[in-house]
């Protein structure tokens, strides 16, 4: 049996969708100020970080979305499904990303690797029904996958943060 309500999430799961929907909106809006300030810079980046780019634009956009409409109707499933699909390429293209470690893969793409092990447990914790689980991993992405590793984008040294603070 399926528990597609949103109701029952209580008032500290409230605040939480609000807050990453909050966070993941100001990310947004800061990774598209560097892009927009870095246009000169565009023909330097390769089409593996332009689709990575793309990628994770178009998720992190979708975040909070998800998290504050309806839980659990078919335009939640829908954006849901690509959402994941999404974080799920992300993951993937980032492996052919490797300019800031001589070549080798960092600590990021430790994040990546987790980040491919919880979509797939995300989606099938929906599709049986365990909604709970469900949120965790959802929550936990956009936490981590998308704002923690975000927000580490915006530093000086890197390419977005460059462009947004330079």
């Amino acid at each position: 049996m399926t528990n597609t309500s949103h109701l029952g999430q209580g008032a500290s799961a409230d605040i939480a969708d609000k807050v990453l929907a909050l966070a993941g909106a100001l990310l947004i809006l800061a990774v598209l100020v560097a892009l927009l300030r870095g246009f000169e810079h565009w023909g330097q980046l390769s089409p593996v970080v332009w689709a990575h780019l793309a990628t994770v634009v178009l998720a992190l956009a979708m975040a909070p979305v998800q998290l504050l409409r309806r839980k659990g109707d078919l335009v939640h499933r829908v954006i849901g499904r690509i959402w994941a699909l999404l974080l799920f390429g992300t993951a993937l293209i980032s492996f052919d990303i490797r300019e800031l470690n001589h070549g080798n893969f960092s600590l990021i793409h430790g994040l990546s690797a987790f980040t491919i092990i919880c979509v797939p447990t995300m989606v099938w914790a929906a599709r049986r029904g365990d909604i709970r689980t469900h949120r965790g991993f959802a929550r936990g992405l956009t936490a981590g996958a998308l704002l923690t590793a975000g927000f580490f984008t915006l530093l000086p040294s890197r390419i977005l943060g460059g462009w947004l603070f330079g």
